[in-house]
């Protein structure tokens, strides 16, 4: 644990003593190779203004940044870049990658997606009966994060047979193979966590409880699962209602009202709230201010883990939150991964040659990739260097990897010379495919969901 305080306290040092001109960061983001695999990060937020003020389909700017974002988004490049000087996986191949923000929103999201699928070296799409010969720039996704984004994405890349393997969204409905036949995950189903969350009440003799979800597929479907898992193990809910999403009319004021007493009565000291961030988000900053009684909340991984959520004012007062996180491997070789490319990111001439090397990849289509990136100052970093859904981003890289040298039927001495791999034969190499990463052997399942 030395260690980490040690490092943690060096890279606060490295940014805040820096005060000359900005990172380079942002160009940190993109990488050419032999095989291009796209990244989807939440690395910043919009403001609720932006969306309610939109009337042309104009870009959005994404203001507040995301810790957990650039993290995920900088194991992503650790992993590529481990593989890339591995002997044994894709040897003589480099994989490149292409990363971009999601701004936690689909109409932010669906740009790069387009740009995902665009023809190889242009910002085209052209529309033909027959995809079969299509090469797009990329050959998979990983991410986004999100179960609400990977809805959106899921569909649309799924057209195309493209694989895309999230690191976050965890929706029961994504296993869908008739809707989302090109999705893949490296965390478990809402199921696996509302299995526990019902195993847990059981034990603590929690057997009256109020059950909210957000008012959108993932809380209403994971409600549903949960009503059934209760219903099963002898779990009253006293209460169960919806969490409504922030509006620009302010009408979901009134219905988060109506919620109010409902959770407050005293009969009720244990809630379940299955709820997307921005939910949760509208739902506690509202009600926080208008006499929140404190209770016990049982937390879906969704708000869980968003700083939006969790450092709210007040949230210290609404109670205990419990919840579960997944389980995965330790990446020890990220914290020194992530102190040496900041101090990159510092380096005039390090910079300069980035311009050169990445000049063909555009982004006068797509705009900057995260401009808040390159005024990061990292407080408290030692925190959250071992995130628990790093691992996830890490394993996802690995199973694309391995799909790949297995479509190639690569061996010891290399990968044989053929036409380039589409991403709808590196599809049919992925199900039930067994892959490594930090040491842990993984398998995905048929439903595209993976043994953790």
């Amino acid at each position: 644990m030395l260690g980490s305080a040690v490092l943690g306290l060096g890279l606060w040092a490295l940014l805040h003593l820096r005060t000359g001109a900005p990172l380079c960061l942002s160009r940190q983001l993109k990488m050419k190779g032999d095989y291009m695999l796209g990244g989807l990060f939440p690395l910043g937020e919009a403001g609720e203004s932006a969306f309610h003020s939109r009337t042309r389909p104009s870009s959005l700017v994404c203001t507040r940044f995301s810790w957990n974002g650039l993290l995920w988004a900088l194991a992503m490049k650790m992993a590529v870049e481990e593989i890339n000087n591995r002997s044994d996986l894709l040897p003589g191949l480099r994989l490149g990658y292409d990363l971009f923000d999601t701004c936690s929103e689909s109409v932010v999201t669906m740009k790069p997606s387009l740009m995902f699928l665009a023809k190889a070296n242009s910002h085209d799409i052209a529309a033909y009966c027959n995809y079969t010969q299509y090469q797009p720039r990329v050959l998979a996704v990983i991410g986004p994060h999100s179960s609400e984004l990977a809805l959106v994405t899921g569909k649309f890349f799924g057209f195309f047979l493209m694989p895309q393997v999230s690191y976050g969204a965890s929706m029961d409905l994504l296993s869908t193979r008739e809707t989302f036949p090109s999705f893949f995950r490296t965390v478990p189903s809402d199921r696996v966590q509302l299995m526990a969350t019902v195993e847990l009440l059981q034990q603590l003799g929690w057997n009256w409880v109020a059950a909210l979800g957000s008012d959108d597929e993932y809380g209403r479907q994971g409600l549903s699962i949960f009503s059934g898992l209760a219903a099963a193990r002898g779990i009253c809910i006293a209460h169960e209602g919806l969490v409504p999403l922030p509006r620009a009319d302010g009408l979901w004021v009134g219905k988060v009202q109506e919620l109010l007493p409902q959770v407050n009565q005293s009969s009720i000291q244990v809630v379940l709230l299955f709820a997307s961030t921005h939910a949760a988000h509208a739902f506690f900053r509202h009600s926080i201010n208008r006499r929140l009684l404190p209770k016990v909340w049982v937390a879906s991984e969704a708000w869980l883990t968003s700083d939006l959520v969790m450092g709210l004012p007040g949230m210290a007062e609404v109670g205990t939150v419990l919840g579960f996180l997944q389980r995965g491997a330790q990446l020890p070789k990220f914290p020194q991964y992530v102190k040496t490319h900041l101090a990159l990111a510092a380096d005039p001439a390090f910079c300069a040659s980035l311009s050169e090397r990445e000049q063909g990849l555009e982004e006068h289509v797509v705009g900057p990739r995260c401009p808040q990136c390159d005024d990061v100052t990292l407080q408290n970093m030692s925190t959250r260097l071992q995130h628990h859904q790093t691992f996830s981003v890490y394993a996802a890289v690995y199973s694309v990897a391995q799909a790949l040298h297995n479509t190639l039927r690569c061996n010891a001495s290399g990968c044989p010379m053929q036409d380039p791999v589409k991403p709808w034969q590196l599809l049919q190499n992925m199900y039930n495919m067994t892959f490594h990463a930090a040491g842990l052997a993984l398998r995905f399942d048929s439903s595209g969901n993976v043994d953790v």
